[in-house]
């Protein structure tokens, strides 16, 4: 099993053009972000989330989600 990765991210770098290159380097989807001056650098703060969800019964098996928003097992 994947240990979970922490969710908020600390991006730190001289340039912008060098915390852009962090954010696509991020193996995460990110959801919402904050960049502010610090001195000489650029800080970010990045809210991330996976790129992918499996979405699992109680009891382990794959489930999936109809049109109507029920929940199915496999």
């Amino acid at each position: 099993m994947k240990e979970n990765k922490p969710n908020i991210q600390y991006l730190q770098d001289e340039s912008m053009q060098g915390i852009y290159i962090k954010l696509k380097e991020l193996d995460s989807h990110v959801h919402s972000i904050n960049i502010q001056r610090d001195g000489d650098m650029f800080c970010c703060i990045a809210l991330t989330g996976p790129r992918e969800v499996v979405i699992t019964s109680f009891y382990g098996n794959h489930a999936y989600v109809n049109e109507d928003g029920y929940l199915h097992t496999i």
